[in-house]
């Protein structure tokens, strides 16, 4: 038998030790969950929690969050398609996204009667892990031919282009003012040793930032060389720069997804040491889906 039920901040300790169990899979509802705890409402990483507890020993076995911003993100095996369902019934928010390991992903668009979309992203993904005292830096960043630095508030408008260009290629966004306004809130949320930059010659080149971290894990969200300055190592420079400042300060693994299609991107993954550990899927919707009705 499983129970349903919105999470409270008295389930907190049980939340932490369900994802921690389920950790590479799970960044996004633990980092969001730090940052805006059970019942925090008014901020972007805010949202409902509905979990599921299995009936006799009332463990919690399953986990999804509707976010104020309209995002589900779920981890929960062989329970996904009760949680999707219940939660969407419980919050009657528009749903503007789906996201997490592909299993659990398609069971929720089947039990929303959405797996035909319409979506503007929806592509497989292998999902990344690495301990960080295994990372292989390139040779440009070991012999100084490149160097990377945290953004400065200088850094802003370009770093803001290029995130707006990333949302555009990458998640197939359309440019628009409210994709601008959207992306200079969240650059703007981020602290600035979240978003690294890479330089040749008082240049830059490249960046990427983390769009989850807890106190020993991070995740890589952007990566983003200018189409002109792809093919010379960059990214796989920039990230790796990235992951050592931030294994010095005791993180001891990154995780990231990337797509099946992005051969260039799975190439420097691959190089600088992660290791494909499941596989991941993120739904992005055309427009918002409302709720189903009653």
């Amino acid at each position: 038998m499983l129970d349903l039920r919105t999470l409270v901040p008295a389930d907190t300790s049980a939340l932490q030790d369900f994802l921690a169990a389920h950790r590479s899979h799970s960044m996004f509802l633990a980092s969001n969950s730090r940052i805006a705890p059970l019942g925090a409402t008014g901020r972007r990483e805010a949202g409902c929690y509905l979990g599921a507890f299995e009936g006799r020993s009332g463990a919690l076995v399953g986990v999804a969050a509707h976010y104020e911003m309209g995002n589900i993100v779920v981890c929960a095996p062989g329970h996904a398609a009760r949680l999707c369902a219940g939660l969407v019934r419980e919050t009657g928010r528009p749903l503007s996204a789906l996201v997490g390991p592909e299993p659990d992903v398609s069971a929720g668009l089947d039990a929303l009667g959405l797996s035909a979309g319409p979506f503007v992203c929806d592509e497989p993904e292998g999902l990344f892990e690495l301990d960080l005292d295994e990372l292989r830096p390139p040779a440009a960043l070991t012999q100084g031919v490149v160097h990377g630095r945290p953004m400065a508030a200088a850094d802003f408008e370009a770093v803001l282009e290029w995130s707006i260009d990333y949302s555009v290629e990458s998640i197939g966004l359309a440019r628009s003012p409210k994709l601008r306004a959207d992306s200079e809130a969240r650059l703007r949320s981020y602290q600035p040793d979240e978003v690294w930059l890479l330089e040749r010659e008082g240049r830059l080149v490249s960046m990427t930032r983390f769009n989850a971290r807890l106190p020993d894990c991070v995740q890589i969200g952007e990566v983003w060389t200018p189409p002109e300055l792809r093919g010379r190592g960059y990214a796989r420079a920039v990230l790796a720069s990235h992951l050592q400042t931030w294994r010095d300060r005791g993180v001891t693994q990154a995780v990231l997804f990337t797509g099946d299609r992005n051969l260039p991107a799975r190439a420097a993954y691959t190089a600088l040491g992660f290791r494909e550990v499941g596989r991941y899927r993120v739904c992005v919707f055309a427009e918002p889906q409302p709720p189903p009705g009653p």
